[in-house]
């Protein structure tokens, strides 16, 4: 089920807030259970082959959990941590990774049969926000004797299937205490980022769609200036795609009283490759920091420079890769691995300050060109894509070519646009450079704030309105 359908907004979460609400005053169990409930059928909606595989998850790491609280001894306490660990890395490899590994191997001779499986709807997000709670376990951080508290921490509909990643301390929390009775003000916060989200995959996403995989299918026939706005309407499509999904969940986590994490903190304003990723996908970044940064620092031994970057390049590495398998992705991990190791060589040694538009620039330059890579279905397609967007045709409309050629002046001629909503892209754009994030124009709504409840409620109409075709969010691949 989609955040962006008919079904959802009109059948699926009317019915889950009221249901959850109207149990709550029965009782707080019977609403913990229905919502739940709700998390599996939401689930299973979409793949219903796959739910056995979440429930199934989500009891062997309680059971995992239970094991590693009740003993006490600390050698078989810290083998049954690394057992639940390489579990949960072995369920994700053996469906996200089993094929890439293989097509390795028979490059390098070898003649096995690929086994050609199908990629649970999100188990990266499921099974990383499993491991995050049993890292926190084993250090005590973070502690859940109850059955259906853990569940719906795992299940929670809003994050599921494209995060944002839930911090488990913070979640337990709030699963304890929360307030099962309908708040006005947190109804109203959840309509505005909801309606903001969904103008962001409908209205703007959506819309670049069509462009950016005539572009990407078809990479031999850009020329130089349509490669480049191919790049950059991808970059666009992938942010308010996946920013428009953050923004829709922590809008229906409002209006069921939760605070789940920010995602995105406009994140194509950075000025480096570090400020970048502390700004895009933040709950992915904040727990590989806790989970695999920090751990390398400390493996390394006496802090150095030169220790600590490798572990920022390394943890780096780790967040491309998990985003998929293949050379692409590879070749993603390695790019912004590397760019961030010179970044950190370069603030440390740095002979001048980068003017800061030029180092906004140079940020961005970077990230869409590795993002070809992250996109393109093949490596060779990506090369050629790149090959265009810096060697290609100098191509315009077939009207101004005439008129140049009075002057001597000769370019390809013909469509560039394309199928580019114009619209779209400019909004897009517009947004970036110029509008804050979702969380701070939120956070500014009042119960007098007359003209940003007209632009929510013109958002969501005018979004609902362009609901006519099947349009999946992007991060549900990895």
């Amino acid at each position: 089920m989609l955040f962006n359908s008919y079904t959802f907004i009109f059948l699926f979460l009317p019915f889950v807030l009221f249901g959850y609400y109207a149990l709550g005053k029965i009782k707080r169990e019977f609403a913990l259970a229905f919502l739940l409930f709700a998390g599996f059928f939401f689930y299973g909606y979409f793949e219903i082959d796959f739910l056995p595989l979440l429930i199934s998850s989500i009891l062997i790491n309680f059971s995992f959990s239970r094991i590693i609280v009740n003993i006490s001894q600390k050698s078989f306490k810290k083998f049954v941590f690394i057992l639940s660990i390489l579990f949960n890395i072995g369920l994700l490899s053996y469906y996200k990774y089993a094929d890439f590994l293989i097509s390795i191997f028979n490059d390098l001779g070898a003649n096995f049969n690929f086994l050609h499986l199908v990629l649970p709807l999100g188990i990266s997000f499921f099974t990383i926000t499993q491991l995050l709670y049993l890292w926190d376990l084993y250090l005590g951080i973070a502690k859940e004797e109850n059955l259906l508290n853990y569940s719906i921490f795992v299940s929670f509909f809003p994050h599921l299937l494209s995060g944002p990643i839930l911090f488990p301390r913070e979640m337990f929390e709030q699963i304890r205490n929360i307030k099962i009775e309908p708040i006005a003000e947190n109804f109203a916060k959840g309509f505005a980022f909801f309606s903001i989200g969904l103008f962001k995959k409908v209205i703007i996403a959506d819309s670049l769609v069509p462009y950016v995989n005539f572009g990407f299918s078809s990479p031999s026939d850009t020329s130089f200036i349509m490669a480049w706005l191919v790049a950059v309407s991808y970059f666009l499509e992938l942010f308010f795609d996946f920013s428009g999904y953050t923004d829709m969940a922590l809008g229906v986590s409002k209006m069921l009283n939760f605070n789940i994490p920010i995602n995105f903190n406009s994140p194509l304003r950075s000025t480096s490759i570090a400020q970048f990723w502390q700004r895009w996908h933040i709950s992915l970044t904040q727990s590989l920091t806790s989970a695999i940064y920090m751990p390398l620092v400390k493996f390394f031994g006496k802090p150095s420079f030169l220790k600590s970057a490798l572990a920022s390049s390394v943890t780096l590495f780790i967040v491309g890769i998990w985003h998929g398998a293949g050379y692409g992705f590879v070749i993603f991990a390695l790019l912004h691995s590397v760019a961030l190791f010179v970044f950190q060589l370069w603030k440390k040694y740095r002979p001048f300050n980068l003017y800061k538009p030029i180092a906004h620039f140079l940020t961005l330059f970077f990230i869409t060109i590795s993002l070809v890579f992250f996109r393109a279905e093949t490596v060779d397609a990506a090369l050629i894509l790149l090959n265009n967007m810096f060697f290609g045709d100098i191509m315009l409309p077939a009207r101004l070519s005439n008129i140049l050629s009075d002057f001597n002046l000769h370019f390809t001629s013909g469509n560039v646009a394309g199928l580019l909503s114009w619209p779209a892209f400019l909004t897009a754009v517009f947004i970036v450079a110029f509008s804050p994030p979702s969380q701070k124009i939120v956070k500014n709504l009042t119960p007098k704030s007359y003209a940003l409840a007209a632009l929510f409620s013109a958002m969501f109409i005018a979004s609902v309105l362009k609901l006519n075709s099947f349009s999946v969010f992007l991060y549900f691949q990895f």
